[in-house]
């Protein structure tokens, strides 16, 4: 099953492609990013072709295509050598705390997202259409495959009728820093 899945998303891709100038280099690139995506799990697969039909869908927001390519991007990911990217040895103390304290809020952020979905009898579905992405995008972000962007969390937020800082601890304060750092 999903292997006729998968053949009929990449004929979809490459018909919308056709037509297209593609170098020699694009074709590498895809070349490398096919061999990359083969040498995953069946549900890693899954995830990448879920964010590659959202880059694709031509109703998708910017919003969604930019978060789409993000986890695309962290998902296929690879290098020529064998390194453990999620090891932190080669980290300096600072990037070391940065790390933890992200995986922290990202982990914060899914279990209150979850539980105040359970609290308000919301599905991933239902809170995907009145936020305007796709239920993959919700599912992504439960399993911490995706960190959201600040207007995603707004929306979440006034979706679900509850303040942002209820599902992303310090949102205030990072929007704060945030434009400081823009100004």
């Amino acid at each position: 099953m999903m292997g006729s899945r998968l053949e009929s998303e990449l004929a979809r891709w490459s018909e919308s492609i056709d037509g297209l100038a593609v170098n020699d280099e694009a074709l590498r690139v895809f070349a490398n990013l096919l061999c990359v995506y083969l040498g995953r799990e069946r549900e890693d697969q899954e995830g990448i072709a879920s964010m590659a039909s959202i880059v694709v869908d031509p109703e998708a927001d910017a919003d969604e295509v930019q978060a789409a390519l993000d986890t695309l991007r962290e998902s296929l990911h690879s290098t020529p050598m064998a390194i453990d990217l999620d090891s932190e040895a080669d980290f300096s103390v600072e990037e070391q705390e940065a790390s933890r304290r992200m995986d922290s809020e990202e982990a914060t952020f899914a279990d209150r997202l979850r539980a105040v979905m359970t609290e308000k009898g919301v599905s991933q579905v239902q809170l995907a259409e009145a936020v305007g992405v796709g239920q993959p995008a919700i599912s992504m972000m439960l399993a911490r495959e995706c960190r959201p962007q600040r207007r995603t969390v707004e929306k979440l937020a006034l979706a679900l009728e509850v303040a942002s800082e209820e599902l992303w601890p310090g949102f205030v304060k990072q929007i704060k820093k945030a434009e400081l750092i823009q100004s």
